[in-house]
């Protein structure tokens, strides 16, 4: 990996400031992988999406129908 200098998007910092970045960066990902937050997270939003389905199936029907019509 190259020097943190020499990655895109890279700003002249405190060395304390990007030693600090780094480690909460870190422990954010060992949270995240630690809870399995990207399963879970697409979990719920799959739940809220088939909710939205059920909740609006009439109108998605109404709006099949309409299409196949034509209008």
């Amino acid at each position: 990996m190259p020097p943190i200098t020499e990655l895109p998007g890279y700003t002249q910092r405190l060395p304390e400031q990007v030693e600090r970045e780094i480690e909460i960066a870190l422990a954010d990902l060992d949270c995240r992988t630690s809870v399995d937050w990207s399963a879970r997270t697409n979990a719920v939003i799959e739940d809220i999406q088939n909710q939205f389905i059920a909740d609006h199936q009439a109108d998605f029907e109404a709006l099949r129908s309409a299409i196949e019509q034509g209008q």
